[in-house]
């Protein structure tokens, strides 16, 4: 089904570009701030970034981020790649390292299933955190 563009599927679009890893209510709050004087000029609801996020899911433009039980993060960044979150802020960030698609073949193997791909979020402290607790 061909979905039509809309202005507030932009905004929320180009929000999780501008921003690290949001969340939904971070990508909120960010269309609402920038709506008076950026290009996110069209009123928004909490439902709509929701639902447009859903959307963006759906045709593949995004992908979330469950490193946190309670908390989904969205990335535009497509291609397979591993995060890594802080267990004090909650920030989530690209970890710079190769995705490992051995890992796949060896889970085949192991449990006899097709394995397509797999995610891995490594926790930690972040250096912003750590400059803050010392």
């Amino acid at each position: 089904m061909e979905r039509r563009k809309t202005k507030q599927r932009d905004s929320v679009f180009d929000a999780v570009m501008k921003l690290n890893h949001p969340t939904a209510q971070e990508l909120y709050d960010y269309i609402v701030q920038q709506k008076k004087t950026g290009p996110f000029s069209k009123k928004i609801s909490m439902g709509t970034v929701y639902r447009n996020l859903q959307i963006l899911e759906e045709t593949g433009k995004l992908t979330p981020v469950y490193s946190d039980p309670l908390v989904v993060h969205y990335d535009a960044r497509l291609d397979p790649h591993y995060h890594v979150q802080c267990k004090k802020c909650g920030s989530v960030y690209d970890m710079p390292m190769d995705y490992l698609n051995a890992l796949n073949k060896m889970a085949q193997e192991t449990c006899n299933w097709t394995v397509e791909s797999h995610s891995l979020a490594f926790m930690g402290v972040c250096p912003d955190c750590l400059q803050t607790t010392n």
